[in-house]
């Protein structure tokens, strides 16, 4: 029997949501879920095996688990499609991995401690709206000697929406919150997208964020619709890759 409470937050975003929902949590442990997530029955019982007795209050080195969130859209366009590919291809790389990095903590599906959480190891809630709450996060609990974990059997399976409108509002939210992620962790910078940004010239980077602006979103969208529906996929892909790549440098 789960004992669920409601809690509404206002929209401030996904940081301060999962902060204030930690300060209302009773548990040991603490269960994130993004809410296009559906959990399998046994998603509880296995976060809470992969953490042993490390759920136990004032572990001095946390394990953080994140568990497996295979792609299910229940429309899927070509952007959908896409997203699921990457998906895929993040969980594989993960579960190869000799060690984690900061750009796999998936804040969507993912458990630490409680007593951990509140010395000192809550998210950012300055990144607002913004995306990449999560890889700051993560960034942090490495920093800070936190063990970062994936375990496949903890599923939870991702029923997402995503069109070509959507991911380049996502990509624009990217963009901002890696700048402020860079901000805060200068050390951070080889790692993130924005990498690309500084090695191109100062009048490639102001046409590629005038391509990004959300206006420019009138043309390139009713073109990626018609490519889509002709079914010019090369063409279209394309032309996604590079309005992606100036919606993160207009962010």
């Amino acid at each position: 029997h789960l004992d669920v409470r409601l809690h509404r937050t206002g929209g401030r975003g996904a940081a301060a949501a999962r902060n204030e929902a930690a300060a209302l949590a009773r548990g040991g442990l603490l269960l994130f879920l993004d809410d296009d997530l559906i959990a399998t029955p046994d998603l509880l019982a296995r976060h809470i095996a992969r953490h042993g007795d490390q759920a136990r209050p004032r572990v001095p080195a946390p394990r953080v688990v994140v568990g497996y969130s295979p792609p299910a859209p229940p429309n899927p366009g070509l952007a959908a499609l896409g997203a699921a590919l990457w998906w895929e291809d993040q969980f594989r790389a993960m579960e190869c991995a000799p060690a984690l990095g900061f750009t796999d903590t998936l804040s969507g599906n993912v458990s630490i401690a409680r007593a951990a959480f509140h010395d000192g190891r809550q998210f950012d809630p300055g990144f607002a709206r913004l995306r990449r709450e999560d890889w700051e996060w993560g960034f942090r609990l490495l920093e800070g000697g936190a063990e970062l974990v994936y375990e496949p059997a903890a599923v939870a399976t991702h029923e997402y929406e995503l069109d070509a409108a959507r991911r380049l509002r996502a990509c624009r939210l990217e963009g901002g919150g890696d700048a402020r992620l860079l901000e805060r962790h200068p050390r951070a910078a080889p790692f993130l997208p924005l990498a690309e940004q500084r090695d191109r010239r100062a009048v490639q980077r102001l046409l590629q964020v005038a391509l990004g602006s959300p206006r420019a979103d009138r043309l390139i969208l009713p073109a990626l619709d018609v490519l889509e529906r002709a079914r010019l996929r090369s063409a279209w892909s394309r032309l996604y890759r590079r309005a992606q790549r100036a919606a993160y440098a207009y962010g």
